[in-house]
């Protein structure tokens, strides 16, 4: 099993954020490599320098990083160059127009593009069948939304975890 976290701009400005990640990891025994830590590309924005060298500690001790919300940001394609990613999400504003050629083409560019930079696509915001199966033909690698469960609380998604684990 993995993790993804969220993480806000303001921890990627603050240069004990790594040391803080540990600590957590460390009191919860989860691996480092277990882990995937998302921001969106405003962390970025800011303090570029400081956030390059926060994102740089984090992938030294194994955990993955994230861009997430992609596509609606101001650097897309400037960031997945010079940053060290290791997870794309695609922004469910664009899964929402699978359904259209133009936002198929859209889907299927980025998906591409993702894989030729060897990073493992999430496509966020899946709410129906068709969409799911359509993802599965464009080689999305992951998939989150509703259509595969509803959001809920921790305590109901470990005992699902559990369940799952035993049988």
């Amino acid at each position: 099993w993995t993790m993804a976290v969220n993480s806000s701009p303001a921890n990627f400005s603050d240069r004990s954020y790594p040391d803080a990640v540990m600590g957590v990891l460390a009191d919860t025994r989860l691996s480092p490599t277990s882990l995937t830590i998302e921001l969106t590309e405003e962390a970025f924005l800011t303090k570029a320098e400081i956030a390059s060298v926060i994102a740089s500690a984090m992938r030294e001790t194994g955990i993955r990083l994230a861009i997430d919300d992609f596509g609606t940001g101001y650097s897309s394609f400037s960031k997945l160059t010079t940053l060290k990613f290791d997870v794309l999400k695609i922004d469910r504003s664009f899964i929402a127009r699978l359904g259209s050629h133009s936002g198929t083409e859209i889907v299927r560019a980025v998906i591409d593009m993702a894989k030729a930079l060897g990073l493992t696509t999430v496509a966020e915001g899946v709410e129906t069948d068709d969409d799911l199966r359509r993802l599965r033909e464009l080689g999305s690698d992951v998939a989150q939304g509703y259509v595969i469960a509803a959001p809920k609380p921790a305590e109901k998604a470990i005992e699902e975890i559990i369940t799952r684990q035993s049988v």
